[in-house]
């Protein structure tokens, strides 16, 4: 957690992103579609240092987003009406990509190029912000539905069994697998609870298959992306410091574009607040954190996390902040302790015991992957980076949510 401008602003997630593909191009379009589908934003500072991110929400935001998500769970009909929405969105949006796809950029004009990269941008917006929501749902309150199915059976074997069931994906996605089809000892949850579990569900769905679909925008719109380029004379790699309107700025005006670029490769924040996304970069993002008084909030260790896949075992940990670090280091046996865990991070995870991840929910990439290979994992365990240390011998009780460090 950080205190800044006297307010207290937690860890939502951090990953490894060029600034403004961070957010999406960075725009208030992301937040105005949260707005919308929840009925209510919510505040973030976002700190990118050499491309690494560190997302935090304001914590009296995330208290009143907790509220409506409880709302939810007695909505019979929100999470139904919201992957059929998602559905028709990303259809429309793929459709596009294919138009894009198809077009050649050299002979076209500026003008034509913007309302293309503009077309993509309005598309994503509301895949984006559903992403976000549901993930945040799923870190906010999904920890409570552990606790719900231990109310039907206190037989460890059925509830982690149901537990994989109830929290797996709705649908197939690249990376997200439906493990259980059929399952004999299905607990038969009330209405409630199985209204949770399809929001959690479909939840896993959009969040892994919004990855998916990121890959495909990048793949899809290349000829536009590197005929921007071209014209205003940066790598494509590049165009993700950018924002939309800066983009269009450039192709009229031509200006020197190399030091802001460089600029916000150093350190770029971006602060929403008041409905407004503010964005800083180089010695004026440093500037803005120490005015604001940027510090961490030291708080007593407490390592205890939300149950993502359950198992008791013992091992030696090994602190990863990326994954080149991660398989790198980790040998068969290891207990994997990251921020959070990508795709990149599948090898070494692998080769884990158990894995403890700082932030995600149980519909995040370390719990599903600990679900699909059976492997005990904890997940939000607040600061467990800087708590725990590498080579401790230490235990994950992943029927408690508890780690203890032992040497």
């Amino acid at each position: 957690m950080i205190k800044f401008q006297n307010k207290k602003y937690e860890l939502l997630f951090s990953n490894n992103l060029a600034p403004l593909q961070a957010l999406n191009y960075a725009d208030e379009l992301f937040f105005k579609e949260f707005k919308k589908i929840l009925g209510k934003s919510y505040r973030i500072i976002s700190i990118i240092e050499q491309g690494w991110q560190k997302k935090y929400g304001l914590v009296s935001d995330l208290e009143l987003l907790k509220k409506k998500f409880k709302l939810k769970i007695n909505d019979y009909k929100w999470g139904s009406v919201t992957l059929k929405k998602y559905e028709i969105q990303s259809k429309k949006l793929k459709n596009l990509l294919s138009v894009i796809n198809n077009k050649e950029y050299f002979d076209k004009n500026n003008n034509e190029l913007i309302k293309d990269l503009i077309r993509i941008r309005n598309e994503a917006a509301l895949l984006d912000a559903m992403s976000n929501l549901l993930y945040l749902f799923s870190s906010l309150v999904g920890n409570e539905f552990y606790s719900i199915l231990k109310k039907y059976t206190k037989d460890k074997s059925i509830l982690n069994d149901n537990f994989v069931y109830y929290t797996q994906p709705i649908k197939e996605s690249r990376f997200a697998k439906i493990k259980i089809k059929k399952l004999t000892n299905l607990l038969k949850l009330n209405k409630r609870d199985l209204n949770f579990s399809s929001i959690i569900r479909i939840g896993a769905f959009i969040k892994d298959d919004v990855s998916d679909l990121l890959d495909l925008r990048s793949k899809m719109a290349n000829n536009l992306y590197l005929e921007i380029s071209k014209r205003i004379k940066c790598s494509k790699e590049s165009i993700n410091y950018l924002q939309i309107k800066e983009i269009e700025q450039l192709l009229k005006s031509k200006n020197n574009h190399i030091r802001l670029i460089t600029e916000r490769k150093k350190i770029t924040v971006l602060f929403y607040l008041d409905n407004k996304l503010n964005i800083y970069e180089g010695d004026k993002a440093r500037k803005f954190l120490n005015i604001g008084g940027l510090s961490e909030v030291r708080e007593k260790a407490n390592l205890r996390g939300q149950i993502a896949c359950q198992g008791i075992v013992k091992g030696r940990a090994v602190l990863a902040h990326n994954s080149q670090e991660a398989n790198k280091k980790m040998r068969k046996g290891d207990i994997l302790i990251a921020v959070y865990t990508a795709v990149e991070y599948l090898s070494a995870m692998k080769k884990a015991v158990a894995i403890v991840t700082e932030t995600g929910g149980i519909t995040s990439h370390a719990a599903i992957i600990a679900r699909e290979f059976n492997i005990p994992c904890i997940i939000g365990v607040k600061d467990v980076m800087k708590t725990i240390n590498d080579g401790n011998l230490i235990e994950v009780d992943a029927n408690k949510g508890v780690i203890k460090i032992l040497k």
